[in-house]
């Protein structure tokens, strides 16, 4: 059943985050977790899974829009004598990587596109905008859009304040 499938993922990314946590403290490292505003909003994180850091974690006031565009720059510069990294193609699409192998698992088939989400949230948390009016929002702000119609952005808004109002607690 879909709850024990849930159970059983969160129950990876636990053990995930303690292994983690254990080479940091062995290494006398720091761990920064990878979650960030956009997937707290969303309740789209496993609490002691990849929330852990010894309560360090500076990606969780950054939406995963930024990142990502963060990121790209990143995999193009070596400027400060920093290093360049995988660009995003080598690594794939953000995904919490705990469904089976071979199921294609993408944060986004899950939560809808982070653009559309990221662009919500600051009128649904600092504007504090109906839901009506966030609609009217995203569809000026996405009209045109090769692959977004409005039905599906309409979809995905329902979805977000689903999961941003009812999340559930974490199995």
């Amino acid at each position: 059943n879909d709850a024990d499938y849930l159970t059983l993922q969160n129950l990876q990314a636990r053990a995930r985050g303690f292994v983690i946590q254990a080479l940091g403290n062995a290494l006398s490292g720091l761990v920064i977790p990878p979650s960030n505003l956009s997937e707290l909003i969303n309740g789209y994180f496993t609490q002691g899974g990849d929330d852990s850091g010894g309560g360090t974690n500076c990606l969780m006031s950054l939406l995963k829009t930024y990142l990502i565009a963060w990121a790209k720059w990143r995999a193009t510069t070596s400027e400060h004598g920093l290093k360049q990294v995988k660009t995003l193609g080598e690594i794939g699409d953000p995904s919490a990587e705990l469904a089976l192998a071979g199921m294609g698992q993408t944060d986004e088939k899950e939560l809808g596109p982070y653009p559309v989400r990221d662009y919500v949230t600051p009128l649904i948390i600092n504007d504090k905008l109906y839901p009506s009016d966030v609609f009217d929002h995203l569809i000026e702000e996405f009209n045109g859009h090769p692959t977004w119609e409005p039905k599906m952005l309409y979809y995905w808004l329902v979805n977000l304040y689903r999961d941003f109002l009812l999340s559930p607690s974490d199995p």
